[in-house]
């Protein structure tokens, strides 16, 4: 399965002109507007997340800051639900979709996360992705993400 990194508004551009059965995964920040996809047949599905591109470094402060942090963007965090939906979503598309465009706003890092797992886990290596200079993965989510789907393998 081709697993396809971009931004948002390269994303919200090349929805419409995708020839193949696929699916989009939709990052977004959580006070961000959703995007706009014009509508396209050949696309299977849509999973819309919105979370920060944050780790939880909560536990490296001080108590009163970690509490602060928490207030600004705990609930904006990559949560393991999240997670979940993803694995669910990806492992709902296989063997129905060609591809799947992950975008957030930058393309960079938190898309590039979730493609890497989905790469290793579809496709058996996600050396692409980490060997891509354009890619920075967030590694908060690439590790909150590969326990989910490693539990589903287990489970």
């Amino acid at each position: 399965m081709h697993i396809a990194i971009t931004n948002r508004a390269a994303a919200e551009k090349v929805s419409a002109l995708i020839k193949t059965p696929h699916a989009i995964i939709s990052i977004t920040d959580p006070d961000s507007d959703l995007p706009s996809f014009a509508p396209n047949e050949n696309r299977l599905g849509i999973l819309s997340l919105r979370f920060y591109d944050l780790d939880d470094i909560s536990d490296q402060m001080e108590p009163k800051d970690a509490v602060e942090y928490l207030a600004q963007f705990g609930d904006g965090l990559f949560k393991d639900d999240q997670a979940a939906q993803i694995v669910e979503f990806v492992e709902g598309m296989k063997g129905k979709v060609k591809g799947i465009l992950v975008h957030c706003h930058a393309g960079v890092s938190r898309s590039a996360a979730v493609a890497a797992v989905i790469e290793l886990a579809i496709n058996g290596s996600n050396e692409r992705v980490f060997q891509d200079r354009r890619y920075s993965p967030n590694q908060y989510v690439y590790r909150k993400l590969l326990k989910a789907w490693q539990g589903k393998l287990r489970g």
